[in-house]
């Protein structure tokens, strides 16, 4: 079921930007619009003025071929 995240404070670049919504279909961000905008068919989720911000992976390894 798609999903519109609203009422956050989402970091999307270099600044927060507010009165927008995350959409996401099957877990994938497809849009981010303006709350007003909210397609028909979104379950709607509150998030009461959160933070949004991409998430960052780091991979390390350690102990690779021997080497510590």
């Amino acid at each position: 079921m798609p999903i519109a995240y609203t009422n956050a404070r989402i970091l999307p670049g270099d600044s927060f930007e507010d009165g927008k919504a995350v959409l996401t279909d099957m877990g994938i961000i497809t849009d981010i619009v303006d709350a007003s905008a909210i397609p028909g068919g979104y379950e709607q989720i509150d998030l009461d003025g959160l933070n949004m911000a991409p998430a960052l992976i780091v991979l390390q390894i350690y102990g690779g071929k021997g080497k510590m």
